[in-house]
């Protein structure tokens, strides 16, 4: 009877063991942040801003914790001539009337909530904050093998990205496409 007993608890902590969540750091080098931004006219710009670091948890199939900061400093475009950077929009994207990048060095998105991946995708809600500025946001991740990638739009002006004649010339929301690359 002991036997039977101590056999039971120690499968009850095997499940509680392998139900536990499992911590993994974001790659920076490796995750990619594209941003692309809509004229109302048509066409637009396009680029990308670095993953400065990131944590997330996860168990049962289920994210449970998440916190990805990105660095502002380095946002640039990339639909420049040959590929290269615009100096002068890179210039105006990281100043006040952008992302005022000098005063607010990091974005950043916290986990709320998370749902189940099904057949690799998940419901995943959380807060971003721009600028200072934290608002809800929700979207479908996507799991396949140790990244997870999304494709997210982003309305600027709830986090004051508001600039006079952006206005009038670029879409209100902006599209986020990323791949985060994990590891333990």
């Amino acid at each position: 009877m002991r036997t039977i007993k101590l056999f039971f608890i120690v499968a009850a902590l095997g499940v509680a063991t392998s139900l536990s969540a499992q911590e993994f750091k974001v790659d920076a080098k490796a995750s990619v942040v594209k941003w692309d931004a809509k004229k109302v006219t048509g066409g637009g710009h396009y680029g990308l801003v670095d993953v400065k670091s990131g944590v997330l948890k996860m168990a049962e199939n289920k994210i449970e914790s998440a916190e990805i900061i990105v660095d502002m400093s380095t946002i640039i475009n990339t639909d420049g001539k040959d590929g290269k950077p615009n100096d002068r929009l890179v210039g105006h994207l990281r100043g006040e009337d952008f992302f005022d990048a000098e005063k607010h060095p990091t974005s950043k998105f916290t986990l709320t909530g998370s749902q189940e991946f099904v057949d690799g995708e998940a419901k995943v809600y959380g807060r971003l904050t721009v600028k200072g500025i934290t608002h809800p946001i929700n979207f479908i991740a996507k799991k396949e093998g140790n990244k997870l990638s999304t494709s997210v739009k982003v309305d600027r002006s709830l986090y004051g990205i508001d600039y006079g004649l952006a206005k009038k010339t670029i879409q209100k929301e902006f599209t986020l496409d990323i791949v985060l690359e994990l590891s333990k």
